[in-house]
């Protein structure tokens, strides 16, 4: 008896365990695992072993010829029998939203919310990536349309979207999205203040979620946190540079990347300290505003980009550097790069378009 004329449940248990990056080679072997292989089941079953892991993706904007210009997701993969690891396009290769999207990561999902329709007309549409299946889906429309790149952040399974169009009061400038009941609702904030700024960006830190935006007449940072239905000023500290500044949280602890260093935040003493242990080569590399920073899977997940010369012609390098994460006595926090490398080179011409638009990660 082959291994393939074994019942499906017997089979789909064996492939639960097996490592995803084998997948794409099994997939090869028949009809019955290509099928299998695609399957929710298999999700599902992965999911209840505990078998799921967090995986990067990352979209790009590359230009394809003179006059257009796509933005295509990729995950992260390592190269079999290899330490390698490269950047392959998910088979869902042109992604359908505006690049004025707002974009976060629940679970195993990709939502991409508002931007611009085809007209450029401001958009309602929420548009998910099952990065199980890389298959994209509406989910239900927000109340308002957003078009001018809402800020997004995740907290407690559900998405706020704030700001993105104009015209908007204390009432309606936040929408929350319960990710589980699949339902939108206003978060009223009794506040007119914050609602005049421009530009936002928030993050869910705490069980608080954080606000930041550039103030319409003298164009300086305000940062706000919801805290009982109502606007605080955050310590002046956590303030400076959350705007500007690449960032992410894992468990409660936020990083930025800021002058060429890695940092966190000490609530305690409400200050910000250098991340110990990490080599100054290894975080000298990135510069402007191209860093992503990534919680993957409770390392931090660095991204840049680079340009350099091969081949006489200039090109775009996106760098990936994983550093893993050690809470150490007395309350000091330490990094250990594990790997850093060179995971995609763009082919194109037309590399001043060519950028890397978002960096999330999803457990799959």
């Amino acid at each position: 008896m082959t291994f393939s004329m074994l019942p499906d449940d017997l089979v789909l248990n064996c492939l639960a365990r097996v490592s995803k990056v084998y997948y794409p080679s099994l997939s090869f072997v028949s009809k019955k695992f290509r099928s299998l292989i695609a399957s929710t089941d298999l999700q599902e079953l992965r999911s209840f072993l505990g078998c799921t892991r967090s995986n990067l993706y990352v979209c790009l904007r590359l230009r394809t010829n003179y006059n257009t210009d796509t933005r295509i997701w990729f995950t992260l993969r390592q190269k079999i029998n290899s330490c390698t690891k490269i950047l392959v396009p998910v088979s869902s290769l042109d992604s359908p939203f505006d690049y004025r999207s707002g974009v976060v990561a629940v679970d195993s999902n990709i939502y991409a919310i508002g931007g611009r329709d085809l007209n450029n007309n401001a958009s309602s549409k929420i548009m998910v990536m099952d990065c199980r299946s890389h298959t994209w889906h509406e989910a239900p429309t927000m109340r308002v349309a957003r078009g001018d790149s809402p800020s997004t952040c995740v907290l407690n399974g559900k998405i706020y979207v704030i700001g993105g169009c104009k015209n908007l009061d204390s009432t309606n400038w936040i929408e929350v999205f319960d990710t589980k009941t699949q339902t939108w609702e206003f978060l009223q904030i009794p506040s007119e203040e914050i609602c005049k700024g421009f530009n936002y960006k928030s993050v869910g830190y705490k069980e608080t979620v954080y606000v930041s935006s550039l103030d319409e007449n003298c164009v300086t940072y305000m940062t706000y946190k919801i805290h009982k239905g109502r606007w605080r000023e955050p310590h002046l500290a956590f303030s400076h540079g959350f705007h500007s500044s690449p960032n992410c949280v894992i468990e409660n602890v936020f990083y930025r990347y800021c002058t060429e260093s890695l940092q966190w935040y000490d609530s305690y003493e409400k200050i910000w300290k250098d991340l110990k242990g990490l080599m100054r080569r290894s975080i000298m590399r990135p510069r402007g505003e191209g860093a992503k920073l990534v919680n993957y899977g409770g390392n931090i997940a660095l991204f840049w980009e680079e340009y350099m010369i091969l081949n006489n012609h200039r090109k775009k390098l996106i760098w990936c550097e994983e550093i893993v994460i050690e809470k150490k006595h007395r309350g000091e926090i330490w990094g250990l790069v594990k790997w850093s490398d060179v995971v995609f080179i763009t082919d194109e011409t037309h590399i001043s378009v060519n950028r890397l638009v978002h960096a999330l990660a999803t457990n799959v």
